[in-house]
């Protein structure tokens, strides 16, 4: 990757800034919302946070990931109950 040749310090930001761009196809895939608002939420967070944070304490971004990811299970598991209950009423 190139990124890891131009600035190491800088990889938990990025490729958690990619991991969360990536969950846009999803949202039209799937018709989520969920998917939709975290795909913007995630890259924006870790941008302006990748760049206020010390390099020694690049851990807090990992943290900050395991928290909008447990937001973004919950939500999943939130709007499929929705979904389920809603397929089941109209079968």
């Amino acid at each position: 990757m190139w990124a890891y040749a131009s600035a190491p310090s800088n990889m938990v930001m990025i490729l958690a800034m990619v991991y969360g761009a990536h969950l846009l196809p999803f949202s039209w895939l799937y018709k989520s919302r969920a998917y939709f608002i975290m795909s913007i939420i995630i890259p924006l967070v870790m941008l302006f946070m990748g760049h206020s944070i010390a390099t020694d304490r690049v851990f807090i971004l990992a943290l900050v990931m395991i928290i909008l990811n447990s937001i973004l299970a919950t939500w999943l598991t939130i709007e499929n109950r929705y979904v389920v209950a809603d397929t089941s009423i109209n079968v």
